[in-house]
Formats: C-alpha cells, structure tokens, sequence
C-alpha cells in the first residue's frame, strides 16, 4: 500500500514535470516576436499624452514682464521671483536638469512635474528657439548657481553678453554688491 502511494506520487510529479516541459517546449518553438533595437528606443521614446498645462495667467511675469512701463531690471526681478515662486511648487525641480534659457523657458512654461505655467504660451518675449528674451530681443543669461539660486542676466543694450553694460536682477546684485558698482543697475 504505501509502495503504491510512491509509485502514485512519482507519477503525479512526472506527468506535472511532463506538461511544465511541454509548455516550454512550446514556447521555444514559437517564442515571441522580437522587436530590433530601433523599435524599441523609439518606442520608449515616445513621450505619454501631454498633461493639461495650468497657466498662472495673473502671474507678475505676464501681468508686467516687458511692458513698457517697465525696465529691463524690473524684468530681471520679475523672472528671478517668478523662478523662485516655481520652484517653491514644485518641489522635485531639482530633478529637472536645467542647463540653459530654453530650459528655464520650459521649466516655467509648464514643462515641471506640476503642469503649471508662469509663462503663458505663446508670450511675446519668447522666441523662436524657445528662449525668453530681454527688451533688445537678447536671451536672458540664466546661471545655476545651486539647485534653489540662480542668477539672471541680460546681455545689455550691446546684445553682447558678460560686458560692462550688461545687467542683472537686483535681488542677485544686492548679494554680491553689484548694484554700487553697476550704475545702470543702481539708477533704475
């Protein structure tokens, strides 16, 4: 009796080993198409569905950024501020590498975590490169300076940046003790 509850199991575990080996089999004889490497990169490139974007349309930087009213250091003071305010949002920004003015420039017009734009779409004084611009049509020069402070530049009335008559926000000059040797940046 008990050689034939073995003999029993033994068969049980054959014919399970049996239909496991079989079903491999199977696979092996008709294993899934595979994708070339091609396909694959473009198809995890592929960006999902693009989140509805928020737009801050009562925001300082579309309320006053650039109006004649204004002067360029204003403006300067209005991209810093609204800089600050974005990243106070959304707090993974640091995750969001940031390497240059079309990067800000998206970063603030809703290309964060957040979907949140302080810079409606299709504002004037942003160009065609997708850079925002000074009142001379100049890139702001934005400078990481740590993951929470960068500096904000324009490239002044020559059009041509890190010269004398270049300007920067005054919040930033204040800091480092621009605003007394800059007399451009001290008047305004």
């Amino acid at each position: 009796m008990k050689n034939l509850r073995i003999i029993s199991a033994l068969i049980a575990v054959a014919a399970v080993i049996g239909i496991w080996i079989a079903m491999d089999g199977r696979k092996a004889l008709n294993p899934a198409p595979r994708q070339d490497v091609a396909s694959r990169v473009a198809e995890r490139n592929q960006s999902p569905a693009a989140p509805t974007v928020t737009v801050v349309e009562k925001s300082p930087f579309n309320l006053e950024y650039g109006m004649p009213s204004g002067s360029v250091v204003k403006d300067l003071e209005i991209v810093e501020r609204t800089l600050a305010d974005a990243r106070l949002l959304v707090k993974d920004h640091y995750r969001i590498p940031l390497a240059d003015n079309r990067d800000f420039t998206r970063f603030l017009s809703g290309g964060n975590s957040h979907a949140v734009a302080w810079i409606r779409p299709g504002h004037p004084k942003i160009n065609a490169a997708g850079e925002l611009t000074d009142r001379w049509g100049s890139p702001i020069i934005f400078h990481q300076e740590t993951s929470n402070r960068t500096s904000v530049r324009s490239a002044g009335p020559d059009l041509k940046p890190w010269t004398a008559d270049d300007l920067a926000s005054p919040l930033r000059s204040a800091e480092v003790g621009l605003a007394d040797s800059h007399p451009s940046i001290a008047n305004e």
